[in-house]
């Protein structure tokens, strides 16, 4: 079976008849807009879809960085905490140790 797209394939008898036709017979060309289709409806639809993921990319990115400073802070609340425990623990040491030392002075 011949495909009457493939030049190479027809005979003598198909060429000359091709050759026979007028422009009237053939069908128009194919216009740009049939052969790459709507270029400016795509690039409309690309642009909007690149702004809507920029956008969610910015909102991420926003969500994730306020994130990470909501951790900081309590990190460093946690750490100030500690710190003043530390320090109160610390106190109520001395002060015991300075009391327990006024009872042996009183004591002698």
């Amino acid at each position: 079976m011949k495909d009457p797209t493939l030049l190479a394939e027809l005979s003598e008898e198909d060429l000359e008849a091709l050759r026979a036709m007028s422009d009237e017979d053939l069908a128009p060309p194919p216009s740009n807009e049939d052969i790459f289709g709507k270029v400016d409806a795509l690039k409309g639809q690309f642009q909007e879809e690149n702004e809507r993921i920029n956008k969610q990319f910015k909102e991420n990115q926003a969500r994730v960085q306020g994130n990470l400073q909501e951790k900081l802070m309590m990190r460093k609340q946690r750490r100030a905490r500690k710190n003043m425990d530390k320090q109160e623990a610390q106190a109520y040491k001395q002060r015991r140790k300075e009391e327990v030392v006024e009872d042996v002075e009183k004591e002698e």
